[in-house]
């Protein structure tokens, strides 16, 4: 859209999926160390390249209120990993 930026990061999990109703609740998502590295990177990259400031580096459960990415929104340390993942990316930006 016009005002925003959106990265898809693909998750993986830790044990094997189950079919049942409520699976999208499930806590068992990570990001793979790769996959976080290139987050950071490309958050990093994309703030600088555009003159975004840090602070407006959000989640998508931020405008839209779904649990997405649902390993950062579905229990009480979730909110500590989009701090490490912002502060990663500020270590980058040397900000």
């Amino acid at each position: 859209n016009y005002n925003t930026i959106n990265i898809e990061a693909c998750s993986a999990k830790r044990t094997p999926v189950r079919k049942a109703p409520n699976a999208y609740m499930d806590t068992d998502f990570y990001f793979p160390d790769t996959t976080y590295r290139n987050l950071v990177a490309l958050s990093a990259w994309l703030l600088d390249s555009f003159g975004i400031p840090l602070e407006n580096l959000i989640m998508h459960h931020n405008i839209s209120g779904k649990l997405c990415p649902a390993m950062w929104c579905n229990n009480r340390g979730a909110f500590e990993q989009w701090a490490a993942l912002k502060n990663d990316v500020a270590l980058v930006l040397n900000v």
